[in-house]
């Protein structure tokens, strides 16, 4: 299971104000992964947001390296960003509207048998990743 963080640095909510709803959003620049929308829950509503914003990676590292930067907002799993929150680099931001924990799926074909390397890898992951 994962929780996604919408988080910023200090001096870009300082900057250019902390979001307090959902629709402020639209007057910040979000930093894009590979969709063009966020997951949220408003009012206990799960909520798929469109935001937009002047980068956009396919790489959470590069997009957690952005945010530290002060490029703008990211909405990102905890294994990323869980270390800047607790140092203070990032800020959290958003959290009535966090959605309930994901979950995080491994997919693979269900016709064939595993080679021991997948089966021990999604073994791995499911121990590691509760």
């Amino acid at each position: 299971m994962r929780t996604n963080f919408v988080c910023a640095t200090p001096a870009y909510l300082n900057q250019y104000g902390v979001p307090r709803t959902l629709d402020d959003l639209s007057q910040h620049n979000c930093l894009l992964g590979t969709r063009d929308y966020w997951h949220f829950v408003e009012k206990g509503i799960e909520k798929n947001l469109r935001v937009s914003g002047s980068i956009q990676y396919n790489s959470g590292y590069s997009l957690v390296d952005a945010a530290l930067k002060g490029l703008g907002i990211v909405q990102l799993p905890d294994y990323y960003v869980q270390k800047h929150l607790a140092s203070g680099a990032l800020v959290s931001v958003l959290d009535n509207y966090r959605e309930p924990k994901e979950s995080i799926w491994a997919i693979y074909p269900h016709n064939r048998q595993l080679s021991p390397k997948i089966r021990l890898l999604v073994d791995y992951l499911a121990e590691r990743l509760v």
